[in-house]
């Protein structure tokens, strides 16, 4: 049940920041560094990846974001999403 949790709001952060909304980008960028950071404690290696995401989330907000990356981020947190419900 928590891990489906955590993925529905992993599909929201993919809505967030394909529409572009700053106030919902930055609160998704906050939930990712700190689920990142927390699994990342616990021994899960790939959860840094979920801290840069979520940095470049927040950086995104200020503007500044390249099309390579955004389409990156997008893909990794769809395919990290929908795995979570197989």
């Amino acid at each position: 049940m928590i891990i489906q949790l955590l993925s529905m709001l992993d599909l929201i952060c993919v809505f967030a920041l394909f529409s572009g909304n700053t106030e919902v980008m930055s609160i998704c960028g906050i939930y990712l560094i700190i689920k990142g950071g927390l699994f990342a404690l616990l021994g899960d290696g790939l959860s840094v990846i979920d801290v840069i995401i979520g940095l470049y989330l927040i950086v995104a907000c200020f503007g500044i974001s390249f099309g390579l990356i955004t389409i990156l981020c997008l893909f990794y947190l769809t395919q990290k999403a929908f795995m979570s419900f197989i």
